[in-house]
């Protein structure tokens, strides 16, 4: 059986751990410089020809012209990773890894271009380093938590402070009933179990919808409206600074991410960053 050989092949299939589904262009984005895209198509057929990767096209209805693939990981492929240490355990069997066949491919996707960010801030940025990142499709397989985020990274500022960002990505399908219940479920948990599932008390809740959704301008509004009204309900508005509210652009780069005043707070109108550094 072919054996990984080459440095770009290992990062691929290490990266596969952290992002249980991803497509080439997000690869090219976490590993590489957008010049080597082509170089990049190469490996994942490489790997995909000797059965380390598995793949699927996105749907041709979504994305005009040429069909990209989304990847993820075969048996051998998370055989060769669990020989350098990587634990499958609660994961499901590669074969019954279906979320390419499921709306839900867009979501985690998305969570991705978001991940993915967060990994890049410290390449312009020295005194930030991420020490931890999970995409909510590795945290539903390996953790039972009271609440799920769609995303968790926590940073470390000048090797002293600490930064968690919970990920919520809307993509304007939950109900405004739906919506207010999970805000309580977070706050609750914020404030209780929390810290022994992610070892800190550093943690903002970072609600982030898609420019490329219907109404989402009016949908970031909605979000945030609804959240004041359910810290009001509980009593809880000393909790505002839990949250932020962010319309995404198609594209953006980290520092605008993390680190520009382009967020919304609740029962505030100005423009916060996600952590100051």
């Amino acid at each position: 059986m072919y054996k990984v050989e080459t440095k770009p092949e290992d990062a691929i299939l290490k990266s596969l751990f952290t992002y249980p589904y991803i497509i080439s262009k997000q690869i090219t984005s976490l590993l590489y410089s957008q010049g080597s895209y082509r170089t990049v198509l190469k490996f994942l057929k490489k790997l995909t020809i000797n059965e380390y990767l598995l793949r699927k096209p996105l749907p041709s209805q979504v994305l005009r012209g040429s069909v990209p693939y989304v990847y993820w990981l075969s048996a051998p492929g998370r055989r060769y990773l669990e020989s350098l240490g990587y634990d499958f355990s609660g994961w499901l069997f590669p074969s019954e890894m279906k979320l390419p066949q499921s709306s839900h491919l867009w979501h985690a996707l998305a969570v991705n271009d978001v991940l993915i960010a967060g990994s890049k801030l410290s390449d312009g940025n020295p005194d930030v380093k991420l020490m931890d990142c999970r995409h909510d499709l590795y945290m539903q397989m390996t953790m039972n938590l009271a609440v799920k985020p769609d995303g968790w990274q926590l940073f470390y500022i000048k090797e002293t402070e600490k930064a968690g960002v919970w990920l919520e990505l809307d993509r304007g399908t939950e109900l405004e009933k739906i919506w207010k219940a999970k805000i309580e479920k977070i706050v609750t948990y914020v404030l209780g179990g929390f810290q022994d599932d992610f070892g800190t008390r550093a943690v903002t809740v970072a609600v982030v919808v898609p420019s490329n959704i219907m109404g989402a301008a009016q949908r970031v509004r909605k979000l945030k409206q609804w959240t004041e009204h359910q810290l009001t309900k509980m009593g809880k508005e000393q909790e505002y600074d839990l949250f932020r509210f962010l319309l995404l652009p198609e594209t953006f780069t980290a520092d605008w991410l993390y680190l520009a005043p382009v967020w919304l707070r609740p029962f505030d109108e100005r423009e916060h960053s996600l952590f100051l550094m």
